[in-house]
């Protein structure tokens, strides 16, 4: 999913990070997952579904602020603020 997100091929590597984390077993990655995700979903015009992944990238508190920080921008964007 990394690779895709350098070569900013936002749709495979939204793919690639769901199939991750359907899998499972990322242990403390996950969070970084999730934000990893929603930047993904963010890129490829998917606000709504970004917004979700941010939210649950909250459950981790090393990546809570990084998460809120998006929120808030996709809130703003949707004229939700």
């Amino acid at each position: 999913g990394q690779v895709h997100m350098q070569r900013e091929e936002w749709s495979e590597a939204a793919d690639f990070l769901r199939k991750a984390l359907d899998k499972g077993d990322l242990d403390d990655k996950q969070g970084s997952a999730q934000v990893l995700l929603g930047i993904a979903l963010y890129n490829s015009g998917e606000l709504v579904a970004a917004r979700a992944s941010f939210e649950r990238a909250r459950g981790w508190d090393k990546n809570r602020a990084e998460a809120d920080r998006w929120i808030e921008h996709i809130s703003k964007e949707l004229g939700q603020a």
